[in-house]
C-alpha cells in the first residue's frame, strides 16, 4: 500500500490507472516560493517536504509527495485561486511557450529519493469561449 501525500484527484487518477493500491492522506505544506528560488529546487523542495511530512505520520509504508510548477517567462505560477484567476491565468498562457516541472519524491520514514522532469508546453492561441470552457 502507497499513502499519497496529495488531494489532487488527477493524482489519485494515475495511481488508480496504473493499478497501485494506495490511500490519500494530503500535506498541509506550504506553498511558498523562497526568495529567487528555481523553479525546479522550489518543486522537488515542496515534494520531499510533502512526502516526509505525511510519512511521520505513516511509519514503515511508502508516501509519495508530488508538485508541479507552471513557470511562464521568469514568473512561477501558482494555483489558482478562483475563476477569475484561473481566466487570467489561461490568457497569459494563450498562444505563448511555458515550461511545466513536476517533481515527485517517494519517502519511507526519513529516507526520501526524488526526481525531476521539465516540459516545454505551447498553447496555440486561445479563445475567450475556449477558455471559459475550460474553466
Amino acid at each position: 500500500m502507497l499513502v499519497l501525500a496529495s488531494s489532487s484527484p488527477r493524482r489519485r487518477q494515475l495511481l488508480e490507472m496504473l493499478g497501485i493500491p494506495h490511500r490519500v492522506d494530503p500535506s498541509d505544506v506550504l506553498e511558498v516560493p523562497e526568495p529567487g528560488e528555481p523553479a525546479e529546487r522550489f518543486a522537488v523542495r515542496l515534494a520531499r517536504e510533502k512526502a516526509l511530512q505525511v510519512a511521520a505520520r505513516h511509519p514503515g509504508t511508502p508516501v509519495l509527495g508530488a508538485d508541479t510548477v507552471v513557470v511562464l517567462g521568469p514568473r512561477l505560477l501558482g494555483k489558482p485561486g478562483s475563476a477569475v484567476d484561473a481566466t487570467r491565468m489561461l490568457h497569459e498562457l494563450s498562444g505563448r511557450e511555458h515550461r511545466v516541472v513536476t517533481a515527485v519524491a517517494l519517502a519511507l520514514d526519513r529516507d526520501v529519493r526524488d526526481r525531476c522532469d521539465v516540459t516545454r508546453v505551447w498553447f496555440r492561441p486561445l479563445t475567450a469561449e475556449m477558455i471559459e470552457a475550460y474553466v
